[in-house]
């Protein structure tokens, strides 16, 4: 009897389990970035470069340099912005999973400038040390940006 019990118990924790890895994957949910709002959100995962290019190149350069990281899946989610994923999707490692690459191209009217917000985010939410990563990813793809305008 005691064993039926426990046997159920962990048999609904990891359908449970199962359950909210797979609501949770940003991927699989077509992983819908604060980015692509109108407004850029003000945290500590985005970090934006202004730069003087044309807005007719601005899209190239984003799209440059997502490959250059080595981004795959790379597409252009509208006129404006560019998304892409890096990583490995079969592991959780924090340090090779996947994330999520997201470019969101803004023309600054006043000043005749390109403001790239460019953002990394893990696959999954829920791992608690990807903010490092993210950061770092984050942090090249500024850089890329920033010498390929």
């Amino acid at each position: 009897m005691t064993l039926a019990i426990f046997l159920g118990v962990f048999v609904a924790m990891v359908a449970l389990g199962g359950y909210a890895v797979v609501q949770s994957d940003r991927k699989r949910r077509g992983g819908r970035s604060p980015l692509l709002a109108t407004q850029i959100p003000s945290d500590a995962s985005v970090a934006s470069i202004v730069v003087s290019t044309a807005p007719d190149r601005a899209l190239q350069v984003a799209l440059e340099a997502m490959h250059r990281i080595g981004a795959s899946g790379v597409e252009l989610v509208d006129d404006w912005v560019v998304t892409g994923w890096i990583g490995n999707p079969w592991t959780n490692i924090p340090s090779r999973t996947a994330y999520e690459l997201v470019v969101r191209i803004m023309t600054l009217p006043d000043a005749g400038m390109i403001q790239f917000a460019c953002q990394a985010r893990p696959r999954f939410p829920m791992i608690l040390s990807g903010k490092a990563r993210s950061q770092e990813l984050t942090q090249r793809l500024v850089s890329e940006v920033g010498t390929l305008a």
